[in-house]
Parts: structure tokens; C-alpha cells; sequence
């Protein structure tokens, strides 16, 4: 269990950046962000960590146990993970694609054309 020590200092870590980026932003009255928000991404990041959890146990299972198998079952396990945290975030109003568009955070941006 000497991995979870890791695993639970990094949580910590990841935690106190974001709440000290909250902090920063909102001082200077950049960016705030709800109670509401942050409940629902919890909420979809544990959703989304036993589904992780549940379909690596699944295709290890049915794959078997070889090294390339278990590589595979995390690779798809970790993709699965990011589709399904992404489609609870979306469903449930934390992000909107035009906002994005209009932020150019897709890399798909209106080129002006000037004439």
C-alpha cells in the first residue's frame, strides 16, 4: 500500500493548487466558480473512478492476465474514464461547447477574413 501514500499526496497537492488558484482569481476578480459547480465535477470524477476501476476489472477478466493485456485494459479503461467524465460533466450543465468555441479552446477558431 506504499503506492497510496503517493496517490493521496499528489490528491492533496492537486487540491491546494486549485484551491490557491481559486483564491488568486477571485482576488482579482477574474473568475468564480459555484458550490453547485464543484459538486458535480466531484461527483462525476467518483462516477467516473469506479467506472475506471469497474471496466479494468471486467476486461482484465475476459482478456486475461498477460502484460499486454492488462496494458490494454488500462489503456481503454483510462479512455473510457475520460469519455464518460466528459459526457457527465457536459449532460449536467458544468461546461458548454460554445463557451469553448468562443474562448478558442477547441483549436477550431473562425478565422477573421478582412477585406
Amino acid at each position: 500500500f506504499k503506492h497510496v501514500g503517493l496517490a493521496l499526496s499528489t490528491t492533496f497537492s492537486a487540491w491546494l493548487q486549485v484551491w490557491l488558484l481559486h483564491r488568486s482569481l477571485d482576488a482579482m476578480n477574474l473568475a468564480t466558480i459555484s458550490l453547485r459547480r464543484v459538486a458535480i465535477m466531484t461527483a462525476a470524477a467518483l462516477i467516473m473512478g469506479a467506472g475506471v476501476f469497474y471496466i479494468y476489472q471486467y476486461l482484465t477478466y475476459y482478456l486475461g492476465g498477460g502484460t499486454y493485456q492488462r496494458i490494454m485494459s488500462l489503456v481503454i479503461a483510462v479512455f473510457a474514464g475520460a469519455v464518460i467524465y466528459f459526457a457527465l460533466t457536459r449532460l449536467l450543465g458544468v461546461w458548454q461547447l460554445k463557451y469553448l468555441r468562443r474562448h478558442g479552446m477547441l483549436g477550431i477558431e473562425k478565422k477573421r477574413i478582412r477585406s
